[in-house]
């Protein structure tokens, strides 16, 4: 009996203890509410357990072993609304079926807004983010160029046709006239430097979001003067493997200029006209052909027998492939992302190419409940080769010489053989692409590392990054080509090899506190303390003559020595710099209606004195959800408004890396000689006055949506002023120094920026999205300290006038009646003086102040289309291609046909002048730079993933075309240059590619 008492006790204690522990698991499938398609990868958060899982191919989730009981679901996914659910668990299996809601606004998307974090609502910063689908796959090598009409207040200029070449980036305007405007890099919290893009995969790219207000962009201190650019790569989410293929592959083409250049018998015209070259020589009107004009006229054939198109010799059809495999997912503990990249593209000059591959880790690991770790990394390294003198008015650069070479001069004898020689442009630029190198490779590895320790509402951080690039250059002037002949110590080529390395680190130790209470309070603060410190060091040799037989080896260098002055010249560098930080930033919100932002920031600089070493940075912003209020709550057409206004002190320290740069606060010396001894001389002055220029900035903002947020878009107006400018400063030769640097002056920019996109179509199996955006800035000088104007190039700089005004004498036109140019005075009356004098700034600035851009997405079930435009108006650009080739100076090169209608006899009517006055550099030789480029097209077909039974998430298939066309006046190689003069830069090329997208 007791025996049967005891064994049903341990049976009740087995069930009760059965009972208690008994768990469940929660099951489901996730759609979009508007189409009912399956989504993949929603995040599905079971809050109190810390756990969840990610939705497979086909919507489906699964989280087991959950306990009996209530839980809190959170359910997210980028592009939807997030759904916060309660669900009980009390039986073994608990079906959860979602629907998520498009986010058409995106309010509920979480915006990575520098250090920290935000949903879209409670943003009080003018801001633009620019999604993976728009800069993924472009047929670049730099991924700013994607960027290229995408945001208000951003101009983008390429300038250079060369695979991975950096544009040239403004965010509203340009606020410094002698140090650095352009805006600060940052991949993952990791600082990069300006321009090192060529070597960065933008595949691995999950957003960039552009900051350009003060609240926005403060927080970075002394760094965020000119803006910030953030780059967020992609990471891995829970969930089963996906792993992604993409590859394309394309051609690049020469595009159509707005020029024309002579033929040979056209050439010979011009020569005869101007009683110059071949065309004179053999000309039947040469008085020095008339005892033997049969041989004149044979010369004349032979000449005309030639009709070389030396832009057929220069230029190629380039090839662009790329190829991209990743593999991504985790689970609750681990995700990852792992990706490799291969980017080949030739350029449509001979001899330049860029070959990029590229490796990425990106891991977050849950190391216990409190402790998270991660681990962001990219490996890169890059292959460029180069062309001549590229920009450069010079015979040596292929894409001058491609226009300046003679028609009639042949280019290879019976053998082959490229027939150089002394007044052979095209000949010799040629010889020196095919048997000379100019080459680059890079090693690039941007990294950073963290650790997160959670105690409740409370994170403390540890992060560091590094920016790490080295570059070798290799310059090879083969002994053998006409080039190397021609070099002047050995005339037998020379071999240059050099190298330099930039390494900038990053600690940041941080706290942070999150909370809610009430209902209706969240309040985020966050403070942080920064050390930043970079270094850079450069070494390299020249050799000369050279030994044929060794090739484009050190081993080839002849000994050097004083006896036959061929000692190799040797050059080296090394500086470095810090910044020392620390900040506060605090975000605070009420009733999902109120937002406030604050930051304060105190940044150190090793490159001022002790007296002006630091600076206080701030910013005060704040935004109004008026949608939320109760008031509009009846007003059905409005779905979204926010009023944002901010205010804040940002600063420039500049970013050049010299010596120049980091120490200019002391006086510097160099090695001199006297007296046959080595002695220490002084080199620059030092000013141990200097200090930031800062920016005050103030921006008032509205974000709104309509129907349904069918018409949605922002407005904002700003104003900033950057005072304390860094100046160059003439001093009197007595001081034994030309200048020095101080702080003095102030620049305004001030202006509008508008964004719109609305669906005209919203269908289940047709939309269409139009987006457009516009930007004024009104660019002025306002104070220039102890002057009023200085020269600076072709260029003025003097209040009043904003930067980049063009400073030259005003051209008038062409005498009918005897040929004689003309120009105006500074009263306006004609003259046929040409005085320096009488140079003007009344031509505009090489600046736009009015850019945009305008685009579409359309999409049929599984069709897809999208375009890009963008523009620039209002700028004006020297051509100095037409000052060389419209010029009868140089009529021993090529020129433009419209030189046939140089003024010749009185009556005649032309803006070419006689040959008998010398071409002056003028007015004439300014053009508009507006333009209106079709920057991108691109048509994709989507294979389904039900096609192959689920076993492939589906296939897309593309083409796309880049710089399909550009409308402009402007008449040189292109409108989209880099400086105020366009002189034989690299041609910006069209791009045309096919490729495939695999998700497995």
């Amino acid at each position: 009996m007791i025996k049967k008492l005891r064994l049903g006790l341990l049976l009740n204690l087995f069930v009760v203890s059965f009972a208690f522990a008994q768990t469940g698991t929660l099951t489901g499938t996730v759609v979009d509410n508007q189409t009912g398609e399956a989504l993949t990868g929603v995040n599905i958060l079971v809050q109190e357990l810390t756990r969840g899982a990610a939705s497979d191919i086909n919507g489906r989730f699964t989280v087991e072993n959950i306990p009996y009981g209530s839980y809190n679901i959170r359910v997210t996914y980028v592009g939807f609304l997030t759904q916060n659910l309660t669900v009980t668990v009390d039986s073994p299996t608990t079906t959860l079926n979602i629907r998520l809601r498009e986010d058409l606004i995106g309010l509920d998307e979480v915006i990575v807004t520098g250090y920290t974090e935000l949903s879209r609502s409670r943003i009080t910063g003018s801001m633009t983010t620019v999604s993976a689908a728009r800069i993924e796959s472009t047929p670049t090598g730099s991924f700013e160029q994607a960027l290229q009409g995408r945001s208000p207040g951003v101009f983008i200029t390429t300038g250079s046709g060369q695979p991975g070449s950096s544009a040239t980036v403004r965010i509203r305007g340009t606020g410094s006239i002698n140090s650095n405007n352009a805006p600060l890099y940052v991949v993952d919290g990791v600082v990069i430097n300006t321009g090192d893009f060529a070597s960065l995969n933008p595949n691995d790219f999950e957003s960039v979001t552009i900051l350009r207000d003060a609240s926005a962009t403060s927080q970075y201190g002394a760094r965020g003067s000119n803006g910030v650019i953030l780059i967020q790569t992609k990471r891995g989410r829970s969930g089963p493997a996906q792993v992604r293929y993409s590859g394309q592959l394309g051609v690049s083409q020469i595009g159509d200029f707005k020029f024309d250049m002579m033929n040979t018998e056209e050439k010979l015209q011009i020569e005869e006209i101007l009683r110059t070259g071949p065309g004179w020589n053999t000309s039947p009107l040469n008085p020095a052909n008339a005892a033997n004009p049969d041989a004149a006229a044979a010369a004349r054939a032979d000449l005309l027998a030639v009709n070389t198109n030396w832009k057929d010799e220069f230029f190629r059809t380039g090839l662009t492939q790329q190829h991209n495999l990743s593999v991504s997912g985790g689970n609750d503990r681990v995700r990852y992302f792992i990706s490799g990249g291969i980017f080949e593209q030739e350029g449509i000059g001979l001899r330049t190419n860029l070959n990029r591959y590229s490796l990425r880790v990106n891991t977050d690991i849950r190391a216990t409940e409190r402790l998270e770790v991660g681990f962001s990394g990219s490996g890169n390294y890059s292959e460029s080769s180069f062309s001549e003198s590229e920009s450069a008015v010079a015979l040596a650069n292929p894409f001058a010489a491609a226009y300046l070479a003679n028609p009639w001069e042949r280019v290879r004898d019976e053998d082959g053989n490229i027939l150089v020689g002394g007044g052979r442009t095209g000949a010799n630029a040629l010889d020196r692409l095919e048997k000379d190198t100019n080459d680059r490779n890079e090693i690039k590895f941007v990294g950073n590392t963290y650790a997160r320790l959670n105690i409740g509402n409370v994170i403390v951080g540890q992060e560091f990054g590094m920016d790490f690039r080295e570059r070798y250059f290799s310059r090879w002037v083969n002994p053998e080509s006409y080039a190397g002949g021609l070099v002047q110590l050995g005339q037998s080529g020379l071999l240059s090899r050099s190298t330099n390395r930039l390494t900038f680190f990053t600690s940041n130790t941080n706290i942070r506190y999150r909370t809610e209470f009430d209902g209706v309070h969240q309040l985020d603060l966050y403070a942080g303390n920064e050390l930043t410190r970079s270094h850079f060091q450069s070494f390299g040799y020249t050799g000369y003559g050279l030994n044929p037989l060794l090739g484009a080896t050190p081993a080839a260098i002849t000994p050097g020595s004083v006896a036959n002055g061929l000692i190799p010249s040797v050059a080296g560098s090394f500086t470095n710099n810090a910044i020392w930080s620390v900040f506060a930033i605090a975000d605070y919100s009420y009733d999902q209606r109120y937002n406030l932002r604050a930051s304060v920031r105190r940044d150190g600089s090793s490159r001022f004195g002790p007296g002006n070493q630091y600076a206080w940075l701030w910013s005060l912003g704040t935004s109004w959800v008026a949608s939320n209020e109760e008031f509009l709550s009846d007003v059905d057409f409005l779905s979204n408004l926010i009023v944002r206004l901010s205010y804040g002190i940002t600063g420039n320290q500049g970013f050049s890396f010299s010596a120049g740069q980091d120490f200019q606060r002391v006086a510097t010396f160099g090695s001199g000689s006297f007296a046959g001894q080595q002695t220490l001389i002084p080199t620059a002055p030092g000013n141990d006055d200097l200090k930031w220029e800062t920016a005050s900035k103030l921006n008032f903002g509205v974000d709104f949506g309509f129907l349904n947020n069918r018409v949605s878009g922002t407005v904002d107006l700003y104003s900033e002023e950057t005072s304390d400018l860094f100046i160059t400063q003439s001093l009197s030769r007595t001081a034994g120094f030309a200048s020095l640097s101080i702080n003095a002056g102030t620049v305004r920019n001030s202006g509008v920026e508008v964004s719109l996109e609305g669906d005209v179509i919203r269908q289940r199996d047709m939309t269409l999205t139009l987006n457009a955006n516009f930007s004024y800035n009104k660019n002025e000088i306002t104070d220039l300290g102890q002057v009023d104007e200085f020269e600076l190039g072709t260029s003025i700089i003097r209040t009043g006038l904003p930067i980049g005004t063009h400073y030259v004498v005003e051209w008038a036109g062409v005498d009918p009646a005897n040929g004689q140019p003309l120009y105006r005075d500074l009263d306006g009356n004609v003259t046929n003086v040409f005085s320096n004098d009488f140079a003007k700034a009344d031509f505009g600035s090489w600046l736009p102040p009015r850019t945009g851009g305008f685009g579409l997405d359309f999409r049929f079930r599984n069709l897809s289309a999208a375009a890009q435009f963008n523009f620039a108006e209002g700028n004006v650009l020297f051509n100095n291609q037409r000052f060389f080739q419209e010029n009868h100076g140089f009529a021993n090169f090529n020129l433009y046909r419209s030189m046939l209608n140089i003024w010749q006899q009185p009556g005649d009517i032309t803006d070419i002048q006689s040959n008998q006055y010398a071409r002056q550099f003028s007015s004439k030789d300014l053009e508009d730079a507006s333009y209106l480029r079709f920057r991108n097209l691109v048509v994709s077909y989507n294979i389904p993933g039900r096609v192959f039974n689920n076993e492939i998430r589906g296939i897309r298939l593309f083409v796309q075309g880049q710089n399909l066309y550009t409308w402009t006046k402007f008449t040189g190689f292109d409108p989209e240059d880099f400086n105020n003069i366009s002189q034989y830069a690299y041609p910006l090329p069209r791009i045309f590619t096919g490729g495939i997208d695999i998700n497995f």
